[in-house]
Order: structure tokens, then C-alpha cells, then sequence
């Protein structure tokens, strides 16, 4: 499993990509409790109080939004699979 991060998130975490070394499936929810047990700097950027992903942080897996997967963030993740994570887009 591939984790890249963009824009504001890379320069966060000083990297472009991070390999958790999951051998079996997880959910979304997991990787994303692993990616920020990893780099702890993300969680203001990227958790409420609650510990609930901010709806600005977009999540896409193998190419497709996670809000358009039929179960969502309960969806499993394989060791083969690309999570993507962007942060809010601004333009004008």
C-alpha cells in the first residue's frame, strides 16, 4: 500500500509518499489512524475533536473519491492499493 500525500500535506510531512507495511486489509479509517499515529503533525490539519476526518481533507483511493465508495471510509484497502490525500483547493 502507497500513501501520497499533496501540496500543503507533503511539506507537512516532509515527504511525498508513505509505505505503513500493512500485509493484510484495512479499512480507510485505519490507514488514516495509522498516517497520523505516524506523523502526529497532521492530526490539527486533518481530525475535529472528536478524532473525525475535517470535510476539507480529500481522500481518493486507486483514483476515486472516497465519498463516491459505496461504504466509504469502511471501505478496505489492499496491500496493492494507492490512498491519496489533497488538501483544500483554492484558486480564482
Amino acid at each position: 500500500m502507497k500513501i501520497l500525500f499533496y501540496a500543503s500535506f507533503r511539506s507537512i510531512v516532509g515527504q511525498k509518499e508513505y509505505h505503513p507495511g500493512f500485509t493484510e486489509p484495512v479499512t480507510i479509517k485505519q490507514c488514516i489512524e495509522s498516517v497520523v499515529g505516524r506523523f502526529p503533525q497532521l492530526k490539527q490539519h486533518w481530525l475535529d475533536q472528536k478524532g473525525e476526518l475535517l470535510p476539507h481533507v480529500h481522500v481518493s483511493l486507486n483514483r476515486v473519491d472516497v465519498d463516491l465508495l459505496e461504504i466509504g471510509y469502511d471501505t478496505l484497502v489492499h496491500p496493492g492499493d494507492e490512498l491519496d490525500f489533497f488538501p483544500p483547493i483554492q484558486g480564482g
